[in-house]
């Protein structure tokens, strides 16, 4: 069938109703009120944690008190409702509705765990935020929904007195400002339904309806409308508890029987995070926007609402998305705009209310920009879902479109579900997901080039038939059913997958970015960071990262990242690119790794267990060198293990009179060469930052033959395991590892010992030889609980390291030895284990560590 169109009936209902302020008991009586006077900031704090809207939050306005003898008939609390956010409670009148009391201010701190970020920095900074949120937003947004026809429960600005009609909720509520509206329910005890609706459901049920019957459908372009208008006012938060749906008079299209979107809360309309914090933050919460001139980014707007906008809107073909945008544009003209300011409270006019109208504007009119980048956004990968009774779907193949026909047969009847055609240009792929029922699938027609299309078939006894031909192209059909009797008749470019499949658990953990078991679509991002070196000094530079995510793929398909770094005191550079690469519903992974750094330096005091110290400059060695390493491998829970070849480039750099030159078989020169490595790791730790029990192995090999610059051949086998034990609240953690080379090894590639990885209290690379071992033993006892930035668990540190190399199987000398301690600080959010150290070893001189997470 074709899209739906606006539901005829629904006008009258949409643009006619009584506004709340009309109704007894919010008037005359009125109060001065500030919105939220720990808002205010000035200076440091402003420039950091940002402006927002604070002038707003800490401004006196005048409001109607509630009545709550006399509102609705009178009201009676029935129950304390709201998200982690707001503070809302449920009234019932006597006028048989039910009614919504939403605090203006709000607590996102509430979403934060109990204990860990309870009365810590970040919960005080996170509870601040608030100031970047538009209190009173919900006003504006319903008066722009109003007049572009979307049905809504009208919103009014009260002040909750502390009356005993609260009861237990008296100290909670009372003597608060925030809004009233009505919830939109069905019909029952004789009152009319919302906006005379026979049964208003949650999004939740409403999805549990669809796929159960096929004539339960949505009426997308009133969903679209209101989406696009979200776009205009900025309101990113459109998670599905966030609509009621509901099944208005007549609301039947032939035998289907259609749903009405009602958007409610309207806390995050016109949200603007300025402060430095924030947009540095960006990185990790691309959702934190400014309201600015233009829409965007549409990947941070549209985020929360990827569950209805992915099922609900994949019906709609551009040429309905421009007629809304052209209808919005043209409802909202400037005099609406200016209107819809004007239900502000008249200091927020005063102070904002020209800069809304003209932002408001420039947004209108960046609509259409903005709305096509969204449809994109939907149209790159498509997601449709039938429902359990049985499918019948055709699909043709064409040079400049995919037209695809999905119909259901229930109880004799064929209903129609879908219809669409899609433009190669603009889809790359068609997911069809069929679920209960016998379904059939037919697939016909040729194109020079055509989506893939998946169809996921799940119970039932299904047929698949791809007759279609696309000439050149390995594979446009992949046909998935593990269950039923299923006929299968693939074609020349058809693939029949019967592999089980085990979709990723959702552990609970803080999802930031929308990441979390995301198969669609890409993002990207950038990762800055700073670094100080002794020899190379202060660093900076930054990660560009790129992620395209895909079918049955995951955390991602791909993800490829690009860095760069400077050294702010030689002017040197550093750039590297690693990339990681997936197969759909398997595990082997590609691994691409390429980098080059001139800012790398080593130390090189001789070969041997005994070489004596030298002065700084006889051992310094800048060591510039170009790397290409690609592994293909294994990624399973716990173990990763990859192989391939390897081309690297060093040049190290000395000084006149250095020991490196005299030491090495090639004497300093640059080489090229070219092998072979392979890498295997295990981790059956209990978590990575902060583990107190189990263990971790890693194991490296390299070989290079003789060629180029190589008059013969070497190789490099390291290794480390590392063990950990409960010590009360704490931990034992031990490591043991080592190095093997044989063959003529450059004297840059020698294994070492020396440093933060191996044996900390001496320099980098302090001892080389041919072999090295060294070992480590730490105890970290719990002391008890800290805040710094988090809440979490603190202790010490108290350890010894050891180490020695080996020349030719000589180690002249004793075991070189290091003793220290230091704090570790441990604290899990979301899941999350954060942890950092700073300790201190005294071996051949005293060095001080300072490390996120454990030293190992």
């Amino acid at each position: 069938m074709a899209p739906l169109r606006p539901l005829a009936f629904l006008g009258p209902i949409l643009l006619v109703g009584v506004p709340l302020a009309a109704q007894p008991g919010v008037g005359p009586d009125s109060v001065t009120v500030v919105a939220g006077s720990s808002y205010a900031a000035a200076g440091l704090k402003r420039t950091l944690l940002g402006a927002g809207y604070r002038d707003l939050w800490t401004t006196p306005i005048r409001v109607p008190v509630l009545d709550l003898d006399r509102f609705a008939g009178g009201l009676t609390p029935i129950e304390q409702g709201g998200g982690l956010q707001s503070k809302v409670l449920r009234f019932r009148g006597d006028d048989g509705r039910t009614y919504m009391f939403r605090s203006v201010d709000k607590d996102p701190a509430r979403a934060l765990p109990d204990d860990e970020l309870r009365n810590t920095p970040i919960e005080r900074f996170v509870r601040d935020q608030t100031s970047a949120m538009f209190p009173a937003a919900a006003l504006v947004v319903s008066a722009l929904m109003h007049a572009v026809g979307i049905l809504h429960a009208p919103p009014l600005l009260v002040f909750l007195p502390d009356h005993p009609r609260l009861g237990p909720f008296r100290a909670a509520f009372g003597n608060l400002l925030g809004t009233i509206e009505e919830r939109p329910e069905e019909a029952q005890d004789g009152t009319d339904g919302f906006a005379g609706a026979s049964n208003v459901v949650s999004t939740p049920r409403l999805f549990q309806r669809l796929d159960k019957d096929p004539k339960e459908q949505v009426d997308a372009r009133a969903l679209l409308k209101i989406r696009l208008l979200d776009l205009i006012v900025g309101d990113w938060d459109r998670n599905p508890d966030n609509w009621r749906w509901a099944r208005l008079p007549n609301s039947l299209s032939g035998r289907l029987q259609i749903w009405t979107p009602i958007p409610r809360d309207r806390d995050y309309a016109f949200s603007h995070f300025d402060g430095a914090v924030m947009t540095v933050g960006r990185a990790v919460f691309p959702r934190a926007v400014r309201f600015a001139r233009h829409i965007g980014p549409i990947d941070a707007m549209t985020i929360n609402s990827v569950a209805i906008d992915r099922r609900l809107l994949v019906g709609l073909a551009w040429a309905t998305w421009d007629s809304v945008v052209t209808e919005l544009r043209r409802a909202l003209t400037d005099d609406v705009l200016r209107g819809a300011v004007t239900r502000l409270p008249e200091p927020y006019q005063r102070l904002r209310g020209a800069w809304l109208v003209e932002r408001l504007r420039a947004r209108r009119d960046d609509l259409p920009r903005a709305a096509r980048a969204f449809y994109r956004r939907l149209a790159g990968e498509v997601d449709w879902r039938g429902s359990d009774a049985a499918e019948l779907v055709d699909i043709a193949r064409g040079d400049r479109e995919l037209a695809v026909r999905m119909r259901s047969v229930d109880d004799g009847d064929t209903i129609p579900r879908w219809e669409r055609r899609f433009l190669v240009d603009e889809t790359r792929e068609v997911r069809l997901y069929l679920l209960g029922g016998d379904d059939d699938t037919e697939i016909a027609g040729g194109s020079r080039r055509s989506p893939l299309v998946r169809v996921v078939g799940d119970g039932g006894n299904d047929r698949y038939r791809d007759r279609s031909r696309v000439p050149g192209a390995a594979l446009r059909t992949i046909f998935y059913d593990t269950e039923g009797r299923n006929e299968f008749e693939p074609g020349p470019n058809t693939r029949v997958d019967r592999r089980p499949y085990e979709p990723p658990t959702r552990t609970g953990a803080l999802d930031l970015t929308g990441d979390a078991a995301r198969d669609w679509g890409s993002s990207r991002g950038v990762v800055p960071w700073i670094d100080y070196a002794r020899d190379a000094g202060p660093v900076v530079g930054g990660w560009r990262i790129w992620r395209r995510y895909g079918f049955r793929q995951h955390p991602w398909a791909w993800e490829q990242r690009l860095g760069t770094a400077v050294g702010l005191r030689s002017g040197r550079m550093a750039l590297g690119y690693k990339g990681v690469f997936r197969r759909s519903n398997a595990r082997d992974v590609l691994w691409f790794d390429a980098g080059y750094t001139g800012l790398a330096y080593t130390r090189f005091y001789g070969f041997g267990n005994d070489a004596p110290d030298r002065p700084r400059s006889a051992v310094l060695v800048r060591d510039e060198r170009l790397e290409l390493r690609a592994l293909l491998g294994v990624e399973r829970r716990g173990r990763t293990w990859g192989t391939g070849p390897l081309l690297r480039w060093t040049r190290p750099a000395t000084a006149a009179g250095a020991v490196l030159p005299a030491a090495d078989p090639y004497r300093g020169a640059p080489l090229w060469r070219w092998g072979w490595t392979g890498n295997l790791t295990f981790d059956r730790r209990d978590r990575g930052a902060h583990p107190r029990r189990g263990w971790w192995l890693r194991m490296t090999a390299t070989a290079f033959p003789r060629h180029a610059d190589l008059d013969a051949p070497y190789a490099t086998v390291d290794g480390e395991v590392r063990l950990y034990a409960p010590l009360g609240r704490g931990a034992l953690a031990g490591r043991v590892g080592g190095a093997i080379a044989s063959g003529r090894i450059p004297a840059v590639d020698a294994p070492w010992i020396g440093g933060s990885g191996t044996l900390r209290g001496f320099p980098t690379a302090r001892y080389r030889g041919d072999a090295t071992v060294y070992a480590s033993v730490e105890a970290r006892p719990r002391l008890g609980r800290a805040v710094l930035l988090t809440r979490g668990d603190w202790g010490l540190v108290l350890g010894t390291d050891v180490g020695r190399v080996f020349v030719d199987g000589r180690s002249p000398g004793c075991w070189h030895r290091a003793v220290g301690g230091g704090l570790w600080f441990a604290s899990e959010v979301f899941q999350h284990v954060l942890a950092a150290s700073l300790t201190a070893f005294r071996g051949k001189e005293t060095r001080l560590y300072l490390r996120f997470g454990l030293p190992f």
